[in-house]
Formats: C-alpha cells, structure tokens, sequence
C-alpha cells in the first residue's frame, strides 16, 4: 500500500526538523566540549580552542631572564608518532617563542623509541618514557645544558590540566624558568589527582588509599635502584611515595648532576634486565623520579600556589575551592559515563556539565587576570630590609608577586645576580596593589617604605642557599616601620 503523497511530505518534514534538531544538538554538545576533547578524560584539542579567553590575557609579559639559561626539551615519540606528525608542534623556533629565550640557547631533542636510525634513540624501548629519559642522561651528563625538559609527544592529552587548557605547548608558554631553577626539580603536572597526597604505600598496606597495578612490586623496585651496594650499609625505604602524575617533567644540571652517573646506569640497567612488563615498570619509575632527582619521597607541593608561582595562573583560597570542586565534579561526571556519547540521551548530566565548564571558565579568567597581575613586579633597593634578612648593609632587590606575595626575592645586586635568598611568606604578608612610582636606588643606610600590610601571621620562613631558615616573628612590624626617605 503507497503512502498518500501529503502523508509522505509531512513525515518527510518531520525527518527533516528532527535531523536539524539532532545536529543542532550535537553541534552544541561539540561546542561545549563534551564530544570528547576533555582534557584529563579524553585529550585533544576542543577543550582549548573553547576555553581560549583571548590573547590579552592568555599571554603575559615575561620578565628577561638573566641570565637566560640554555635547556634542552627531551621529547619520547614512537615511530608511529613520527609518522603522524604528532611531533611537529615542537621545534627549536616555536620553543624559544613559548619561552622567550633566544634561539641560541634552545634545543629539542626527539628521541624515537624502537628505531635504531632515528637522531636520537633510547638505548633500547622499555619502561615507556623512562628508557629514553635515562640513556639521554647517561649519555649527557657531562655536557648537560642549565634545564632539561622531559615531555612526552603529544600537544594536547590529558596529562594536562583543564586550567592549563589541556595543552602542554600552552602550559610551556606560561612555565616560569626561574622557579625550575630555584627548586632544581619541577613536576610539569601541578594536580594532585591520581597521585597524591596520599600516593603508594610502599609497605604493602594502602588503608583503602590509592592503589596502582605498580603497588606491589614499588618496594623490590626501590631497594633495586636506591639501597646501597654495601650490603652492611644502614638504609630505610620510604614508607610512602607520592607525587603528580604522568612523568613530565624540569631538571636543571645541578639536580641531575648531584647524582653520581652511577645512578643513572644502575637504574638503566635495572630497567633493561628487570622481569616487569614495559608497562608496569614504567608505572614504577614514574612514582619514582621524584626521589631519584629531588630525594623526596613525597613530592605534593600546594596546587593553588604552584599554578601561581609556576604558571601566573593566580586564585585566592576562596576561588580555588570553588575552581577545584567544580573541576573534580566535572572530571568525576565525565569518567563516570559509560561512553562520550552519553551525554546524548543524560540530558541532566549534560546540563550539569555545562553549568560546571562555565564555572571554571569564569575562574580561569580571573585567575589570569590577578596572574598578570603577579607579573607586575617592582624592584626595590633597601638596605634596611636586607640588613634585616643578611645582617648587612648593601644595595639589594626585591621583587614581590600578586597581592598574596608568593615569593620575595632578596639579592645583593641590583642586576639580581650573585647569592639570592628566597622569602616565601606566603598569605601572611600581602603588597599594595599600587606601589607608586619609587625611586630605584639608595644609598646605603637609606630607607624605603614598602607599602606591606601588617598581619598578624607569626614568623614567616624563607630559602637561603637551600636551607630553612625562620625570621623573627616581628619582621611585618619592622618593615611596616620603616620610613620612606625618597630625598638625598
């Protein structure tokens, strides 16, 4: 029986409103993301190409290093990646312009795992990235540059964040060098998710905390590479190991170097002679590395506070909370569909991530904004501040960050070179926002007034050639009494 023809142009028009409708629908599922492209859940490049605020505030002023350091980026690729162009994002010119250095002082090395007659080769293709990141080291350690970086081939995956857009050349762009350099080891992942605080227990009891495939074989694994050859010698295994995730990482060549070379061979071989399969030993080596460069057993430094000294990505307590709730809510949502097209038929889940993606774009605005902020440092020379910190009389600089002070930087020089101290103060002490325009030099005995505000916060600590060091609990005290003598 043949359909009546005004029959068959009413169903063919409802077909046709319902496949508009249903593309419309997913065009917007697309556009919000949630088709995939979620950092941290599916990778790719959707999440920064939506989250992308605009180049004003995505790009800050860097300040010139000085001097700039030469670093070299180590990037793992396999062959398949090398054919695919996953690669080609990274160069020795687009590093130097992620960085601000100049190009003399860049260079990528990309090394191909299981080809012999690629540039660059591990040794041999085992542990994943860890095969790779040891031979470059055995193979370097002699003639290593100030930083090497350790990164893995892909731009946009989720070992990134969603704050840092999902994307690691982005992520690149706004990496402070001079904190790799303060801290000689820095975890490229500042996120706690997945790898601490809590980490592995190395003894064998996790009470019901975070457990890996590596979990049992980490103790065999740490006296293997770490205990001491002397038998009779006195060691301890940490009891737990603790660190973000996903083996990305910055060196500078004094970590490496504090290391005998011996080290590294002997963990090479290690990873070459050891019966563990290529995936679990590199799920090891990466709740490992963190002790093998740092010594620290548990690497967690405060994510809100990293952002902002790492990134000038900058949230106070408050907005954090907020940030950090409404991105694991939306991380949990995610994992927690039984595919990415889901979110097709759930439609409150679909309505509740959208609600969480702009919570978080709203909070990343801000928090580059206060960010940049942070990148309007201001020097100032004062030997009444640094006869308090030194015991001296000199010309010093101060450079302080943002309105929650993260770092103070005291130097004997106005060229900020020489043995710089480190104060980190920071909530306790906070800096005007407006400094007003200060005169830039003093004579000796001179003093500044430097606009801190008093807060009763006990005494502060700060970083002087790598030791803890306490200041008198009155130190806001006598910086808020100092006078400003701006005349001769």
């Amino acid at each position: 029986m043949s359909i009546p023809s005004r029959a068959y142009r009413i169903v063919l028009r409802l077909l046709v409103v319902a496949g508009l409708f249903a593309g419309t629908f997913l065009l917007f599922l697309r556009y919000q993301c949630l088709l995939g492209g979620y950092p941290g859940v599916y990778g790719g490049s959707c999440y920064k190409r939506r989250n992308y605020v605009s180049n004003d505030l995505e790009t800050y002023t860097r300040k010139p290093y000085n001097p700039p350091p030469h670093v070299e980026v180590v990037m793992v690729s396999t062959p398949r990646e090398q054919a695919a162009g996953t690669t080609d994002w990274m160069s020795n010119s687009s590093f130097a312009e992620m960085t601000g250095l100049p190009k003399t002082h860049v260079e990528v090395k990309k090394y191909v795992a299981g080809d012999k007659s690629a540039e660059y080769h591990p040794r041999f293709n085992k542990g994943h990235e860890v095969s790779t990141y040891l031979s470059y080291i055995v193979e370097n350690y002699d003639q290593l540059p100030d930083i090497v970086l350790f990164i893995h081939a892909e731009d946009n995956a989720w070992h990134v964040e969603p704050l840092l857009l999902g994307s690691l050349s982005y992520a690149l762009t706004r990496l402070d060098l001079d904190q790799v350099r303060a801290r000689g080891f820095v975890n490229l992942r500042v996120g706690w998710r997945g790898g601490c605080p809590y980490g592995i227990n190395m003894t064998g009891t996790n009470n019901g905390k975070l457990v890996g495939q590596e979990a049992p074989y980490m103790y065999q694994a740490w006296i293997e590479n770490f205990a001491p050859l002397d038998k009779t010698a006195y060691f301890s295994v940490p009891e737990v190991v603790a660190a973000p995730c996903c083996s990305q990482f910055a060196v500078t060549r004094e970590t490496i170097q504090s290391k005998p070379k011996a080290q590294y061979e002997r963990s090479l071989m290690w990873l070459q002679q050891t019966s563990l399969p290529d995936y679990i030993s590199g799920r090891v080596w990466e709740r490992l590395f963190q002790f093998l460069f740092a010594g620290r057993a548990r690497d967690c430094p405060d994510e809100r506070k990293t952002y902002c000294t790492l990134y000038k990505l900058c949230l106070d307590a408050e907005q954090w909370e907020e940030y950090k709730a409404a991105e694991e809510e939306d991380a949990d949502l995610r994992l927690a569909l039984p595919s990415v097209w889901s979110v097709v038929w759930k439609l409150q889940v679909t309505r509740r991530l959208a609600h969480l993606g702009s919570t978080m774009r709203r909070l990343r605005q801000l928090a580059l904004i206060q960010g940049q902020k942070g990148e309007m440092t201001f020097h100032i020379l004062s030997a009444a501040v640094i006869s308090l910190i030194l015991g001296g009389a000199a010309k010093a600089a101060v450079i302080a960050s943002r309105q929650d002070l993260i770092n103070v930087k005291l130097c004997p020089h106005e060229n900020m070179e020489g043995d710089c101290w480190f104060i980190d103060v920071n909530e306790c002490t906070n800096v005007h926002e407006h400094m007003n325009d200060l005169v830039s030099s003093f004579d000796t005995g001179e003093r500044l007034c430097t606009f801190f505000e008093r807060e009763n916060c006990g005494g502060h600590s700060y970083t002087a050639r790598g030791e803890r060091k306490t200041l008198p609990k009155d130190f806001n005290d006598q910086i808020s009494s100092l006078k400003c003598n701006l005349g001769p």
